[in-house]
């Protein structure tokens, strides 16, 4: 089977691809993974503010993948991850907890530093994540290493720098916010390095799948306080609010009770979560 098989999305002329390439960092793609690694639906759970719950139920079904976590040992991840926490972003500490079945793309036993780009494609980018020291982001940076090392094998004759300025008949084109023109050339050589790059990586993350798999087996690590997995194709179970005055937030927040909402306490959610954890599907 053809990695370019998996490479059927239109790759963007823009810069974003290529920040990321830069960075070494893992693309993920739900077309790649439901073939390869064939992970079955999970429940996996997504804490958001109030003002996304639109969009959380709008995104049933495709394939764009989300942030969600299934193990955590710190409540405070209702609210949100690290310095992106809202719990004081509202009157009433409101936010939202919810159960989603759906298929994911990798399983993380920390969090996975993992960021949307475009057609429901994200990346990980492990060097932020090597602190962590776990089984899978020595996996993680294995992959990351075959990738960079195939990847200069394959480009080494290639001149770099028709990605900032292209030679065309026109003259020499800077590529970049301050462009006149467009360079069909140094597009499509553009473009023929990222897909190379897919390529690669898809290669790489196969190479390792066992060692990928089998480095999830502990589902969340010692140093962490919950997990990451991407999680698409999914359907939204059930969906509760956490808040210290529901009467205040209905009137606040009236758009929230157009859905199926249930209103727990912090501790009643977190009873709730720790049924579906023991749950294979």
């Amino acid at each position: 089977m053809s990695f370019k098989e998996y490479l059927q999305e239109k790759i963007s002329k823009n810069t974003k691809v290529w920040n990321w390439i830069k960075k070494w960092s893992l693309p993920l793609t739900p077309k790649f993974f439901d073939e390869v690694f064939q992970y079955p639906e999970q429940y996996c759970f997504r804490a958001l503010d109030v003002d996304h719950i639109d969009s959380l139920y709008d995104r049933q079904g495709v394939k764009n993948q989300v942030s969600t976590f299934t193990e955590f040992k710190d409540n405070n991840i209702f609210w949100g991850p690290g310095n992106k926490n809202w719990k004081d972003w509202y009157p009433n500490q409101e936010t939202i907890v919810t159960i989603l079945k759906g298929k994911v793309t990798i399983k993380g036993t920390s969090d996975l530093w993992s960021f949307f780009e475009d057609n429901g494609r994200r990346w990980i980018w492990v060097d932020r994540i090597k602190r962590y020291e776990t089984e899978l982001t020595k996996t993680l940076e294995k992959i990351q290493k075959r990738i960079k090392e195939n990847y200069i094998k394959e480009i080494e004759n290639v001149d770099l720098k028709v990605l900032e300025y292209h030679f065309t008949k026109l003259g020499n084109i800077a590529y970049g916010k301050t462009d006149q023109e467009e360079s069909k050339e140094r597009n499509k050589d553009f473009n023929t390095l990222i897909k190379l790059y897919f390529d690669i990586s898809y290669e790489a993350f196969t190479y390792y799948k066992d060692e990928l798999i089998y480095s999830t087996r502990t589902h969340i690590s010692k140093r962490s306080k919950y997990n990451e997995h991407l999680c698409y194709s999914y359907e939204v179970q059930r969906t509760f609010l956490i808040t210290n005055d529901p009467k205040d937030t209905r009137e606040k927040y009236p758009g929230l009770f157009n859905y199926n909402i249930e209103i727990k306490t912090e501790k009643q959610v977190e009873a709730e979560l720790k049924k579906y954890q023991k749950v294979v599907l």
